[in-house]
């Protein structure tokens, strides 16, 4: 069995709710590379700044882990995690969401100057996260 038939097969049997936290992590690691602030400033230019910068990092970084959680048995490396999957997902989901909430905090509430990436960050890590805090019966 080739690796992409093994992926597929992988993703195939994996429960619905790994599925969107997979899905979340792979829509907010895109995300960072589009712009998450611009600034025009007429005639003279502009500039934007990416996820990659500052606390945006953080969604990188934990979206990258989310998505590195779900290859590890693909990718048939084996470790024991300091932490049960579960918590972990819920820990990094978490650091996924606070990169758009802090950067929102960093540029004091300014919307906009907020690019699409940074929406795309928030709204899709929002819902990533939600589910961690519902009541179960």
């Amino acid at each position: 069995m080739t690796k992409q038939q093994e992926i597929k097969n992988k993703f195939a049997k994996t429960p619905k709710r790994q599925k969107q936290i997979l899905l979340g992590a792979i829509i907010v690691f895109v995300s960072t590379f589009l712009p998450w602030s611009s600034v025009s400033m007429g005639m003279l230019g502009g500039f934007s700044y990416s996820g990659w910068h500052s606390f945006g990092m953080l969604s990188v970084l934990a979206s990258a882990g989310l998505i590195l959680l779900w290859l590890l048995p693909i990718l048939k490396i084996n470790f024991k995690l300091p932490i049960k999957n579960p918590e972990l997902q819920k820990y990094l989901a978490i650091a996924m969401l606070a990169g758009p909430l802090l950067w929102l905090f960093q540029s004091g509430f300014h919307f906009r100057y907020l690019g699409i990436g940074f929406w795309i960050a928030l709204v899709t890590s929002g819902i990533t996260v939600a589910p961690f805090f519902k009541k179960t019966k």
